[in-house]
């Protein structure tokens, strides 16, 4: 329906497009007046009540400068969140300066004992503070603890 508009570059009343509609763009004759009403109401179609009559009317430069007006709000969108995502990532970055990842105590300790014993954990002690020591299946005392 568009196309009436921007072909005919003229104003109709809506009797006229009901009309023009069917015979031209092969518009159903009992649709073209909720087309037209959901034209009105996206902005696309202009619409100017005059008296008792309603023109309608849409010229090309008004869609293109629509099209315009929306390109620039998009790329002004577009730089304020790139700079939001770089404020971000410099803020995470200022916040990793300092804080080093750390290991778990457990892979520390297999790191430092690759043969699998472990003899210095504080929960290898067995009862009545004997130092056990720690290997894949078995456990066994291997002193005493001075404490």
């Amino acid at each position: 329906m568009m196309e009436i508009f921007f072909e005919t570059k003229e104003v109709f009343q809506l009797k006229d497009i009901e009309k023009i509609a069917p015979k031209t763009k092969g518009i159903t004759p009992m649709s073209v007046k909720e087309v037209l009403q959901s034209l009105v109401d996206d902005n696309m179609v202009d619409c100017e009540r005059v008296g008792t009559s309603n023109y309608y009317w849409a010229f090309p430069s008004k869609a293109l400068h629509a099209r315009k007006r929306r390109l620039e709000e998009l790329d002004k969108q577009h730089t304020e969140e790139k700079q939001r995502k770089m404020s971000l990532q410099q803020a995470v970055d200022k916040s990793k300066v300092g804080c080093e990842e750390t290991e778990s105590p457990m892979s520390q300790l297999k790191r430092q004992c690759p043969d699998g014993q472990i003899t210095s954990l504080p929960s290898s002690r067995g009862p009545r503070g004997i130092l056990v020591s720690m290997t894949d299946t078995s456990i066994k005392p291997s002193g005493y603890l001075k404490t």
